[in-house]
């Protein structure tokens, strides 16, 4: 993670911290501080878990984020890959990525391509239109011999559906 993101995680709590004193000095007056304070501090509660989760899937090295045309390019002239479509602001998702890096803990030959689809919806949307496979998030979609072979959403992805597909 760059530090440009980094300051951009922490600003939002640092944001409701101050905030939160204005409101608590400003009397009366404090319900407007209290509100910004609540969703300044939600902002960064997401952020902080983004960045926990892409630093836990940084350290697995068959996982790899795609951020751009090339690595979708790569992802799909793939012989097997699992191309892995992410929403950090879905807590089914947060659950199926788990599923994910256990798969890639027992499966490290198998490269596993995550697209962060609120970051890059342009991508995810040409997935949809090159696979034929109508979006969803999360989604998880087998490419074997360049072609998509199997693709499960939601709580259908699982460490074991994505073994038994490669075992």
């Amino acid at each position: 993670m760059t530090q440009n993101n980094i300051v951009w995680m922490i600003l939002p709590g640092a944001a409701a911290g101050m905030l939160l004193i204005v409101a608590l000095r400003s009397g009366e007056n404090s319900s407007a501080y209290f509100v910004a304070a609540a969703l300044a501090f939600v902002a960064f509660v997401r952020n902080f878990r983004t960045w926990r989760q892409q630093t836990a899937t940084s350290k697995i090295a068959s996982i790899r984020i795609v951020e751009g045309a090339d690595g979708l390019k790569q992802a799909l002239q793939s012989d097997a890959a699992i191309l892995y479509k992410h929403s950090t602001a879905c807590p089914i998702s947060r659950t199926t990525m788990t599923e994910v890096q256990a798969f890639a803990r027992s499966h490290p030959a198998v490269p596993i391509f995550v697209i962060d689809v609120i970051r890059q919806r342009e991508l995810s949307n040409k997935v949809e239109k090159q696979l034929k496979i109508a979006h969803e998030s999360p989604q998880a979609i087998i490419i074997r011999g360049h072609k998509p072979v199997w693709d499960a959403s939601h709580y259908a992805i699982t460490a074991d559906a994505l073994a038994d597909e490669f075992d």
